[in-house]
């Protein structure tokens, strides 16, 4: 099962992986600060609002790596279409 998850891991594209990787960490650490801070969840609305508050940092992050032109995906050029004589 490991070797499956890693294979899958691999086969995805390098700027995919950064994505996953800095929306992960991204959203762990916004949940590590605020518990560190005190702000530990002790309802059903504080975990959804602490959830929430996580994955827009998350996403947020990946916008703005993605923003910068160094970082953008770089697509495949489409083939050439011959031209019709």
């Amino acid at each position: 099962m490991k070797q499956k998850i890693l294979a899958y891991w691999a086969s995805l594209p390098h700027w995919l992986q950064a994505g996953v990787i800095l929306f992960v960490t991204t959203a762990g650490t916004t949940i590590a600060h605020s518990i560190e801070d005190g702000i530990f969840p002790s309802t059903w609305a504080d975990v959804k609002h602490l959830a929430a508050t996580a994955i827009v940092a998350g996403v947020v992050a990946v916008r703005a790596f993605y923003m910068l032109p160094s970082n953008r995906p770089q697509l495949p050029a489409p083939p050439d279409v011959p031209k019709a004589a």
